[in-house]
């Protein structure tokens, strides 16, 4: 936690939107500007407070003094591509990016401009609703600016060398550094292995957008954007074939992991290795039950129950943050968080056997971590049931948190609960993904 020194001068920085909607409300422009400026040169501040400093500049009807503050001090706000899209998307609301997009791409391919850095948001699928194709390619060209210097290399170490301008907050770098398992390591070393972490994330955030841009551009470009290799090039195959060759489906297996960036590549190895696994998400699909918008929860259930008395293999994931009556509340590293209790529940009805998985970075590859988890007893109430079942999920949730920092890719709220958690601030929901 921040000293009280800090919990005030946080506290100090949390109300400066109101106050610049104040002096905007009242007419005193150039306080606003003063006060603005001054937010905005300090990069790690601007990025939390962006939505309500938005708000503030919307609610005085001067959206566009914010806009022309941001460019002024583009070498010191702009270089980062969280607010980088939001400057975007300030600018296609007002209808002046085609103003300020040949200004943008000018300064942006210029030998005078500074690096690019990015931090937890900062990737084109937090953006992916809200800028147009043209505003993507800007984003991704500035973003990627320097990775021709790093795209002779094979990828893992391309990544830890461009990942010098993954720009993780010192707040949650902080809070996870002090529960790491390995106490032996220097602050240097964890970092380094961190922000490779956090460019590896970024890379799968972006690939989609990335390949669309790709596409549309004449002519390809394939080497302007990193790419993810080809499973091979990606994952220790070998490995991954044989322990999901052992799997003992005799009961039917629920596997579970959490929202991270190598979930994607677990669904890829999954789809290979696991042709005929079933998977419960946002959305339908061949071999897919959806828990998404609309679902109705109780059918989805189940048929993932249905699923799993056929002896078949269903891959959930139950950190999922949904609507539902029937939740717990775990500590993940001292932070209370309320789960619902869909895993559990599907695998105490199904009787099934359970087991976590998830990817990890070893070396060059990527490699399956598997351990067997809780079934249900003969005779066992659902709630001690549950009680077994979420320790043992919280203890692997934390083992990875905890661990190589190179596997701590951090995807969904969980940036938000730790930069809560280590600055004593409300957990936001503007900044949520999935």
């Amino acid at each position: 936690m921040l000293t009280s020194t800090g919990d005030t001068r946080r506290a100090k920085l949390a109300q400066l939107p109101a106050r610049i909607s104040e002096c905007l409300e009242r007419n005193r422009i150039e306080e606003a500007n003063h006060l603005t400026t001054w937010l905005v040169l300090r990069p790690d501040a601007l990025r939390q407070l962006l939505p309500d400093l938005e708000l503030a500049f919307r609610k005085g009807g001067d959206l566009e003094l914010l806009v022309e503050l941001l460019w002024a001090n583009k070498d010191a706000v702009l270089n980062e591509t969280f607010v980088l899209g939001h400057f975007m998307r300030f600018c296609e609301k007002l209808g002046l990016y085609d103003h300020f997009g040949p200004l943008l791409r000018a300064w942006i391919t210029s030998a005078s401009a500074p690096d690019f850095t990015f931090s937890e948001y900062g990737h084109l699928r937090t953006f992916r609703n809200l800028l147009s194709s043209e505003q993507k390619r800007d984003f991704a060209d500035a973003k990627y600016r320097r990775w021709s210097d790093f795209r002779a290399l094979d990828f893992f170490s391309a990544l830890d060398k461009f990942s010098t301008f993954a720009s993780v907050s010192p707040y949650i770098a902080k809070f996870l550094y002090e529960h790491r398992r390995d106490k032996s390591m220097r602050f240097g070393k964890w970092l380094r292995g961190f922000r490779s972490a956090e460019l590896f994330k970024h890379i799968v955030a972006d690939e989609k957008s990335i390949s669309v841009l790709e596409k549309s551009r004449n002519p390809p470009d394939v080497a302007r954007y990193p790419q993810l290799p080809d499973l091979d090039g990606l994952v220790d195959t070998e490995r991954t074939r044989a322990v999901f060759a052992g799997f003992d489906l005799s009961r039917g297996l629920l596997l579970w992991s959490l929202h991270d960036a190598h979930n994607i590549i677990l669904k890829k190895c999954a789809a290979v290795f696991l042709p005929e696994r079933f998977s419960l998400g946002l959305y339908s699909g061949e071999n897919r039950i959806s828990v998404g918008k609309g679902a109705n929860t109780h059918v989805s259930a189940f048929h993932a129950v249905k699923i799993l008395r056929e002896k078949k293999v269903l891959l959930m994931f139950p950190d999922a943050r949904s609507e539902t009556r029937q939740t717990s509340v775990l500590n993940v590293l001292g932070i209370p968080i309320a789960f619902a209790d869909g895993a559990p529940t599907i695998a105490f009805e199904s009787g099934c056997a359970t087991g976590w998985v998830t990817m990890a970075r070893e070396n060059n590859r990527l490699v399956p971590v598997y351990e067997p988890g809780p079934s249900r007893k003969t005779k066992e109430s659902f709630a001690s049931f549950k009680d077994r079942w979420w320790s043992f999920y919280i203890d692997q949730v934390e083992r990875v948190f905890t661990g190589d920092p190179r596997s701590i890719t951090l995807w969904y709220f969980w940036p938000r609960v730790f930069y809560s958690a280590a600055t004593g601030t409300s957990p936001g929901a503007s900044d949520m993904e999935e």
